[in-house]
């Protein structure tokens, strides 16, 4: 079946003109002036914009964490990114520790396989590296997940050490792919929630407390330096704060390539939040949210703006 979209804005990466896009079923066959086809259906795009279909890298759609799941399944979560445009999202499969990549990878694929709306891909949380999970590396690359993640936190479950990480970081950088990380420092968050739940310090702003901008900080910049001597490509998810920032601005001062991701959240909400006990638990994530200093000051939010 062939569409043509007739007289819309279209948008690309390199060009903004008023056109028209012919697609024949699932592919974009011809962008010009004054396209027909026979037989197509032709739809009037006159004074709407046509963009590419966006991608977003970071979803986690029915994943189990602490006895429960995420709201989201691949059903409902694809179907909502299309209704907002994004064609493509990117899941996180998480590695259960003692098991698996090929474990991890067939239990998220069978969640997806005939549920997914939209177009979906893999990053492999890696959460036991060892000698076996070492040889799953390229197998999973032949699979088409090219990133794997970290997690400097969350010790018990998810986190590697430092040792483990450069192990991976060594393997992923012999096949081209990419690490990506959760940098805080969960030793340092693990010691004052301890001392916050002595205290019987339990509200939403303690859950803040207990990950301070440093633990950030720190993580970020120590895993942009065994990035650096790995020479692996890497890329830290949300970050949230300055001091994070200022890690990543270090890196790039050495021509050390850095991608860097945040979140929504961080840009538009902050942590005086917390201080509202009976609704600061609606914006519990981790990391929190900062300080309002971090949110942009005006206009597009920017690295000029932190």
């Amino acid at each position: 079946m062939s569409i043509l979209l007739k007289n819309g804005r279209v948008v690309t990466a390199d060009s903004d003109s008023i056109c028209d896009i012919l697609i024949e079923g699932e592919t974009i066959v011809s962008i010009g002036r004054n396209l027909s086809a026979d037989g197509a259906e032709v739809i009037d795009c006159t004074g709407k914009i046509i963009v590419p279909g966006g991608i977003d890298p970071h979803v986690h759609l029915e994943m189990p964490f602490m006895g429960t799941f995420s709201s989201d399944t691949y059903e409902t979560g694809t179907r909502a990114a299309l209704h907002g445009g994004t064609t493509t999202v990117i899941d996180f499969i998480l590695q259960k520790q003692g098991n698996s990549l090929r474990a991890a990878f067939d239990e998220w694929s069978g969640r997806a396989t005939g549920n997914a709306v939209g177009d979906y891909s893999f990053h492999m949380a890696v959460t036991d590296f060892n000698p076996d999970t070492k040889e799953e590396i390229k197998e999973m690359i032949a699979e088409g997940i090219t990133s794997f993640k970290t997690f400097m936190a969350y010790k018990g479950a998810l986190m590697i050490d430092d040792a483990q990480m450069v192990g991976l970081m060594q393997e992923v950088k012999k096949h081209g792919g990419l690490v990506t990380a959760h940098a805080t420092n969960g030793d340092m968050i693990d010691t004052l929630i301890a001392q916050h739940r002595a205290q019987r310090k339990l509200s939403p702003l303690y859950h803040y407390l207990s990950q301070p901008e440093v633990t950030e900080a720190e993580a970020s910049g120590r895993f942009a330096d065994i990035a650096n001597y790995t020479g692996v490509n890497a890329y830290i998810v949300h970050l949230t704060c300055e001091g994070a920032l200022n890690q990543v601005r270090r890196a790039t001062e050495r021509n050390q390539r850095m991608l860097v991701e945040t979140c929504i959240q961080y840009l538009l909400l902050d942590a005086s939040l917390y201080e509202d006990e009976a609704n600061g638990a609606k914006v519990v994530m981790s990391p929190p949210l900062r300080e309002r200093k971090t949110r942009p000051r005006s206009g597009p939010a920017s690295t000029r703006d932190w």
